[in-house]
């Protein structure tokens, strides 16, 4: 079954970014873990910037919400749709930040 890894070790190896040829170095040869309190992580960026915060893992094969803050009110489903397309790159874009926000009409 593809995946069943992912499932049954859980967010935390979901969240590892392996070594690629396309991303930046040092990070090309190491693994990269995704952050062990991610909620807490969200919670204090959004304490800095004054604005709700997610922490995603978006890549080419999905998008998982691993953190977000208190002020986020929006659900995950939508912030997953959002960003189904990956469009914040998966190559050399390092780690990048994005700001979502609705288009008024």
């Amino acid at each position: 079954l593809k995946g069943v890894f992912y499932i049954i070790a859980g967010d935390q190896a979901r969240a590892v970014d392996g070594p690629t040829p396309n991303t930046i170095p040092p990070y090309n040869k190491y693994a990269v873990k995704g952050p062990v309190k991610p909620n807490l992580v969200a919670e204090e960026i959004a304490k800095e910037i004054g604005v709700p915060v997610a922490i995603v893992d978006a890549n080419d094969w999905g998008v998982r919400i691993l953190g977000k803050s208190k002020s986020l009110k929006k659900d995950a489903e939508m912030l997953c749709q959002a960003l189904k397309d990956n469009p914040l790159g998966q190559c050399s874009e390092s780690t990048p930040i994005g700001i979502l926000r609705k288009i008024e009409d």
